[in-house]
C-alpha cells in the first residue's frame, strides 16, 4: 500500500472492509468458487479508491458503514 493511501484507514479497518468487500464481490458473481484472489484485489482497489475519494472531498461511492457497503453499479473497462 502507498504510504499517502495507508494513513487513510487503520490496518485492521482496511481489512475489514476489503473483506466485506470480497464476499460481497463473491456473493454477487453467483457464489462460484476459485476467484477469491482476485475478487480481494477488487475489492482492495474499491476500498483504496474510496478512502481517498473521502479524503480529498469528493463524492465516491459509499463505504462500509458498520458492516454495510453500498456502492454505485461498477463501471467496465
Amino acid at each position: 500500500m502507498e504510504q499517502g493511501k495507508r494513513n487513510l484507514l487503520t490496518d485492521n479497518e482496511f481489512r475489514e472492509k476489503v473483506a466485506l468487500r470480497a464476499y460481497e464481490i463473491y456473493v454477487d458473481r453467483g457464489g462460484q468458487h476459485g476467484r477469491d484472489v482476485g475478487d480481494w484485489l477488487q475489492a482492495e482497489t474499491e476500498v483504496l479508491s474510496d478512502a481517498a475519494q473521502q479524503q480529498r472531498g469528493s463524492p465516491g461511492r459509499k463505504t462500509a458503514i458498520r458492516g454495510k457497503i453500498s456502492r454505485s453499479a461498477p463501471t467496465s473497462t
